[in-house]
């Protein structure tokens, strides 16, 4: 789903809010679904609650800072409900890493600027599908 919401913030840098209720709902049915299938619902509610801290720390510094799109802290906090604090914290610096590599090359190929804004959410799916894969 996350490569999927990539396409338009890719081309319009904005991702509509249909796309964001498509990628949270299903995340919230994933959830209850597992809560009743726990034995230790509160422990993994927590864990899930815990797991949304750096999606909700991208939110707040976008506000502040104006240069972190809202849907790029909604779309890790909801992967961090998922995976956990530790599955959200591995993806956002894969995504960080993955998003270093091509603005490093642009930057000296001089095709960007140094304040130049990218869209963020692809390199967050590429870094959860890499999390996936090494866990499996």
């Amino acid at each position: 789903m996350v490569l999927i919401l990539s396409v338009p913030d890719i081309r319009k840098r904005s991702i509509p809010v249909w796309g964001l209720a498509g990628f949270v709902i299903p995340v919230s049915v994933y959830i209850g679904i597992n809560l009743f299938g726990n034995k230790e619902p509160v422990f993994m509610l927590f864990q899930s609650v815990i797991g949304t801290i750096p999606g909700i720390a991208l939110l707040v510094m976008g506000k502040l800072t104006g240069k972190i799109g809202s849907a790029d802290g909604v779309v890790l906090a909801a992967m961090g409900f998922i995976e956990g604090i530790m599955g959200a914290l591995c993806v956002l610096c894969l995504g960080c890493f993955l998003l270093s590599v091509p603005s490093i090359v642009l930057l000296i190929m001089k095709k960007i600027k140094k304040d130049t804004g990218m869209a963020f959410i692809p390199f967050l799916g590429v870094g959860h599908l890499i999390w996936i894969f090494a866990l499996s």
